[in-house]
């Protein structure tokens, strides 16, 4: 069922989560009190009802990089450098070993990056003193340019780490 209001789908009876009105005989019978705040939403952009699902499977394939395009490059470089350290000093166990250790940051990555990157995107929306619509779309979204020079941070990293090693 569409709200007659909004236009959004209804998940709960008679109720729409995005307007807030009650519905009974596809008629509102009340609004909520209180206006909604679409920040959020605004900042994320089209991907909004993506971002909402628990599981990433991008994030699950991409891991770090995938926090460097939602534009969290600290975090993003953080955990990448992370993973290139632990598979540094485990490099001589068995790859069986390795390869649990992978799976885990994937796993990691499917289920938690979204959570991380909404709780930088309410951080980065309580900064910004205008709530309009124009400020929001610029400062969230998604940006490729970075991917590519992390990226480059780490392919020269890991070869600077194995030349030192070896």
């Amino acid at each position: 069922m569409k709200c007659p209001k909004c236009h959004h789908e209804i998940k709960l009876e008679n109720y729409c989560t995005r307007c807030g009105i009650m519905i009974k005989n596809n008629e509102i019978i009340s609004l909520k009190d209180k206006p909604q705040d679409n920040s959020l939403e605004y900042f994320i952009g089209e991907d909004y009802q993506k971002i909402l699902k628990k599981n990433n499977w991008t994030a699950t394939f991409l891991g770090p990089l995938y926090l460097v395009y939602r534009k969290c490059y600290l975090i993003g470089i953080l955990l990448g450098y992370l993973q290139i350290i632990i598979f540094t000093i485990l490099k001589s166990l068995n790859p069986l070993i390795l390869l649990t250790i992978e799976l885990f940051f994937m796993l990691f990555y499917c289920c938690y990056t979204n959570s991380i990157y909404i709780y930088i995107a309410k951080n980065r929306i309580k900064k910004i003193n205008s709530k309009e619509k124009e400020i929001l779309n610029k400062n969230g979204g998604t940006t490729i340019v970075p991917v590519f020079l992390v990226l480059l941070l780490y392919t020269i990293s890991i070869t600077l780490i194995f030349k030192i090693i070896n």
